[in-house]
């Protein structure tokens, strides 16, 4: 439901956790959720997954995108 502005809290305490199959589409998601958001780990290869990355989407969302 809307609630005013004024009622309204930032998030805190957890995180999105996506997990995709593909780097591709770990890319496609990863460029939607950045666009006015702050990217805190760019999308990369690391010894656990194929990409993983870390940002706060437009929404003050924390996400975590990882491609097994």
């Amino acid at each position: 439901m809307d609630a005013a502005p004024e009622r309204l809290q930032p998030l805190q305490g957890f995180a999105v956790m996506i997990e995709v199959d593909t780097p591709d589409e770990a890319r496609r998601i990863f460029g939607v959720l950045a666009k006015d958001g702050m990217v805190d780990m760019p999308l990369q290869k690391t010894f656990w997954t194929r990409g993983s990355a870390q940002l706060t989407d437009r929404f003050g969302v924390l996400r975590i995108i990882n491609c097994a």
